[in-house]
C-alpha cells in the first residue's frame, strides 16, 4: 500500500490536518492488507473472463437533471480519469504486482454525492464545532478534552465513511462456481450474490448495500457501514456536547454563572 504519510502531506495542504489524513488513509490500505476483503480474492479467483467492474450499463435516470448545477447533483468528480460508475477512484493497487492491469482493490473511492458532502457536511463538521471551541477555555479542562476527542472521532469516521470502498463488485458474466445463489442483474449486467445491489446513485453493483447517504457523499455497503454507525453515533453527541458548550460558556461569560 502507498506510505499514509507521503499520501496526506501531498493531499492536505494544511498541516493541522495531515494527521488526521494520515489516519484514515493507514485504515484504508490496513482494510486492504489484513484480510477483510478475503472474500473480494476468492471471488476474483474464479473470475475467468476480463476484469471489469460491475457497474450500470443503462442510461443515468432522467430526474437526475432536475438538480443540474446544485450541490446535491449526481455525478463522478470532474476531470478525474479513473472512474467506475459514478464513483470516482482516487486510489487503487492491482491484486497481482505482474498483472496491473488486471483484478484492483480499490484504497479511496469517492461517491456521487461528493459536492454535498464537500460542500455541506465536512463545513457543518469542521466550521460550527471550530468556532464553539472558541468557549472551550470557559470550561472545566476534562470538557475541553472530550469535546476535542468526540470532534476528531467524528472527523476521522466521516472520512473513512466517505472515502472507503463500500463493497463495489467486479462483473460476473457468468454464476462463479459455488453461487447457486447468485441472481442475474441486468441493470448492470452481472450475476450478484445475495445481499448485494445495484445502487442507481452511484451505477455500481455494491455488497451489503444498505442505503444511498448524500451526506457522506457515497453507498453504504459492506465494507464501510461500520464506519458509517460510528459517525452518526458520534455526530449526535458532538451535536448535543456542543449545545452544551455554547449555552454553558454563554452563561459563564455573560452572567458568571460556572456549572463546576
Amino acid at each position: 500500500c502507498v506510505d499514509p504519510t507521503s499520501a496526506a502531506r501531498a493531499w492536505t495542504p494544511f498541516s493541522a490536518f495531515r494527521p488526521i489524513c494520515g489516519a484514515v488513509m493507514s485504515q484504508c490500505c490496513a482494510d486492504v492488507e489484513n484480510g477483510r476483503l478475503a472474500n473480494f480474492d476468492r471471488l476474483l479467483r474464479d473470475l475467468d473472463e476480463p476484469f471489469e467492474w460491475a457497474e450500470g450499463v443503462e442510461e443515468p435516470r432522467a430526474w437526475d437533471d432536475f438538480f443540474k448545477g446544485s450541490c446535491i447533483r449526481i455525478s463522478p468528480m470532474p476531470y478525474w480519469k479513473t472512474r467506475v460508475g459514478n464513483m470516482t477512484i482516487v486510489m487503487q493497487k492491482p491484486l497481482r504486482k505482474s498483472d496491473p492491469d488486471g483484478p484492483k482493490r480499490l484504497i479511496i473511492v469517492i461517491g456521487p454525492y461528493w459536492r454535498f458532502w464537500a460542500f455541506i457536511t465536512l463545513p457543518l463538521v469542521l466550521i460550527i464545532p471550530g468556532g464553539i471551541c472558541t468557549l472551550l477555555p470557559f470550561h472545566h479542562p476534562s470538557v475541553v478534552v472530550l469535546y476535542i476527542i468526540n470532534w476528531l472521532y467524528t472527523i476521522v469516521m466521516l472520512l473513512l465513511t466517505s472515502l472507503t470502498d463500500p463493497g463495489i463488485l467486479p462483473r460476473f458474466r457468468k454464476r462463479p462456481q459455488g453461487g447457486e445463489d447468485w441472481v442475474f442483474n441486468d441493470q448492470a449486467d452481472t450475476f450478484r450474490p445475495m445481499g448485494a445491489v445495484y445502487d442507481g446513485s452511484c451505477r455500481v453493483v455494491i455488497e451489503g448495500f444498505d442505503h444511498t447517504c448524500p451526506w457522506t457523499g457515497t453507498g453504504i455497503g459492506k465494507n464501510n457501514f461500520r464506519y458509517f454507525v460510528n459517525f452518526v453515533v458520534s455526530v449526535q453527541i458532538l451535536l448535543y456536547f456542543s449545545i452544551f458548550v455554547f449555552i454553558a460558556g454563554i452563561l459563564k461569560v455573560g452572567f458568571s454563572y460556572s456549572y463546576f
